[in-house]
């Protein structure tokens, strides 16, 4: 009987776990798989959550493996094992190249996931308590829009979910950070397709939890489309709503006054570019934290770009979301430590399992 045990305690031959060039057995193994989970929930407590200095205490305490090059490709690549896989990723480009032309039929405004944040584990919503996640949204155009005005934006614009267009358009959606660490990354805003210029009088505002900023692109001369005009000081807007939730306060000038009302000029950043509205990051976001973002899109009418010339033209955006780099290739050894350690349970499983 004892010696049965002792061989059940064995590792497999071909998927050896070492630590120190010496292999061990199921029991070593098994410890330091736990201790490694009571480590990282400490340290996680005392708000220590970069992977690298777990790695570093948990190398300190012996709580490591040997890491493995090609043990598991070759195992992979190996008969049958290797036309198997091979056909699971010619399917997945399929359907990965269907769901791009779904998208580019469907959709004139798309939020993006690079893959480097979906395989940390970011995942998108139209809803924030997440009951459809997924790693791409995209929302139909809004069609026959009128020239309005700023004052014409609701109050409650940043309150609502998914699609809530008007005689503008409006998208709220939410990103989370399904990964066990916190993560920076960076975004964008941008012009994807356009005819007519329409660019020219699209006004946006961009809310980024519950913060907001508002771009319009610059004049000819590089200077900054104000409304109203700089030159025009005897009317204005009267106490703007967005004042009290805009990020930038330069975003408005007081024009002057009349009894206790206050009239604004209102200053809109410029595009970035001609195809760029706006970059940005986040930084140190945490696991399971939600960011929310709200996109509103109309033509202003005081704009003197909106004219008829526009009549039929579109507009067609786009905000991509990716890691920052100095942490894509981190996450990267991560997501592949991650799933190696899984096929291993896999291979363990399967040759110590004993009817």
């Amino acid at each position: 009987m004892a010696e049965k045990q002792n061989n059940s305690d064995k590792q497999p031959i071909i998927f050896k776990k070492k630590r120190g060039g010496i292999s061990l057995t199921k029991g070593e193994i098994k410890h330091i798989k736990s201790e490694r989970k009571k480590l990282r929930k400490q340290m996680k407590q005392r708000g220590l959550k970069k992977r690298q200095d777990f790695e570093v205490t948990a190398a300190s305490l012996g709580l490591y493996f040997d890491k493995r090059k090609w043990g598991l490709l070759f195992w992979w690549l190996h008969g049958r094992a290797f036309w198997a896989l091979l056909g699971a990723l010619i399917a997945l480009l399929f359907l990965l190249f269907l769901a791009s032309l779904v998208t580019q039929m469907r959709g004139h405004f798309t939020i993006n996931l690079s893959d480097d944040l979906m395989k940390a584990g970011f995942t998108l919503s139209e809803t924030q308590d997440f009951a459809k996640p997924n790693v791409q949204l995209f929302s139909d155009p809004v069609v026959d829009v009128p020239c309005i005005s700023l004052a014409s934006i609701p109050e409650d614009v940043d309150q609502h979910e998914g699609n809530h267009s008007d005689t503008y358009f409006a998208y709220t959606f939410f990103m989370r950070n399904e990964s066990d660490f916190a993560v920076d990354y960076v975004y964008d805003l941008s012009i994807n397709n356009e005819s007519k210029n329409l660019s020219s009088a699209s006004w946006i505002m961009l809310f980024q939890n519950g913060k907001m900023r508002f771009f319009a692109e610059a004049k000819e001369d590089g200077s900054i489309e104000m409304i109203p005009a700089s030159n025009v000081n005897d009317r204005g807007y009267p106490n703007p709503w967005m004042k009290e939730v805009v990020q930038d306060q330069n975003q408005f000038e007081l024009v002057g006054s009349r009894g206790s009302t206050d009239y604004y000029r209102v200053h809109p950043i410029p595009f970035e570019s001609e195809d760029i509205i706006v970059t940005g990051d986040r930084q140190n976001i945490d696991s399971y934290e939600i960011d929310k973002y709200t996109i509103v899109i109309w033509l202003e009418g005081d704009d003197p770009d909106c004219t008829d010339d526009l009549i039929e033209g579109h507009l067609g955006l786009e905000m991509n979301f990716q890691l920052i780099d100095e942490d894509s290739q981190n996450l990267k050894t991560d997501i592949w430590t991650t799933v190696s350690t899984l096929l291993d349970e896999i291979v363990d499983y399967l040759i110590f399992w004993d009817d």
